[in-house]
């Protein structure tokens, strides 16, 4: 399998969180329930929503699309697309960006668009140059849109969690979760930056990236356990007057 399920024992604080679904990327220390460190996150779209866009992009019509650019990659050739597509932040003026654990995606879905326009879409005597039919170029696209995505992660994963270490010497695991820990070539991938750090990959199944009830759920009865909660009547309470303060209710009688 691509990590030990920590089933039994569960995962232990601190660890390293590697955040990557379609509303957040970030790099997350975990040292206790509530208790988070945030080493860097997304200056843009997150990379759940550039696999996405990237789908439409592709004429892919299901939501969410990652899985299919997943699919539609494994039977493509990255290296067929020319220009080959830019790595994100790589050209940034600024060290602290090109060398820190900050993600950026926006620019990489741009160059996917204006590498369908050339690679796909372009004049004729151009697209029809030798025997690739539309559907490969598509096919190679996604390939080279995820090879790109995933090692903008994997590099920036092995700076945090070098600079995760420096804050919590402790730590033991990498935990990988939200929709697109479901990617096996992501699983994969920072399954190598943990090992080569000596640390173990804690992931969901993939059917379990993507269940964000059981996510919130399960994050209430952890925090439940330890009494980190709001009694209900009061927090009602609360709410209803935060609603009448902005003319959203009308005070009790």
């Amino acid at each position: 399998g691509d990590s030990r399920s920590g089933e039994g024992d569960g995962v232990k604080f601190p660890f390293l969180g590697v955040l990557v679904s379609g509303g957040h990327s970030m790099f997350v220390v975990a040292k206790g329930l509530g208790d988070y460190l945030v080493m860097g996150s997304t200056l843009d779209d997150s990379i759940g929503e550039a696999f996405d866009k990237t789908a439409r992009l592709l004429g892919v019509l299901a939501v969410p699309g990652g899985s299919k650019v997943e699919e539609m990659s494994r039977m493509g050739v990255a290296s067929r697309v020319h220009p080959p597509l830019p790595r994100p932040l790589s050209r940034s003026k600024s060290e602290r960006l090109k060398h820190g654990c900050d993600m950026s995606f926006a620019g990489l879905k741009t160059a996917v668009l204006r590498s369908k326009e050339r690679y796909i879409d372009g004049p004729e005597d151009q697209k029809n140059k030798g025997p690739l039919d539309r559907s490969q170029r598509i096919f190679d696209l996604a390939s080279a849109f995820q090879q790109r995505a995933i090692q903008h992660v994997t590099q920036r994963t092995s700076v945090a969690v070098k600079r995760a270490l420096l804050e919590a010497p402790n730590i033991t695991s990498v935990v990988l979760a939200g929709g697109v820990a479901a990617n096996k070539e992501l699983r994969r991938a920072i399954r190598d930056v943990a090992q080569k750090a000596g640390l173990r990959l804690e992931v969901p199944e993939a059917k379990r990236c993507t269940d964000n009830g059981v996510m919130v759920a399960w994050a209430g009865i952890e925090r439940l356990s330890v009494g980190l909660y709001e009694d209900p009547e009061r927090a009602n309470r609360d709410d209803r007057a935060r609603l009448v303060e902005i003319g959203l209710d009308r005070p009790s009688d």
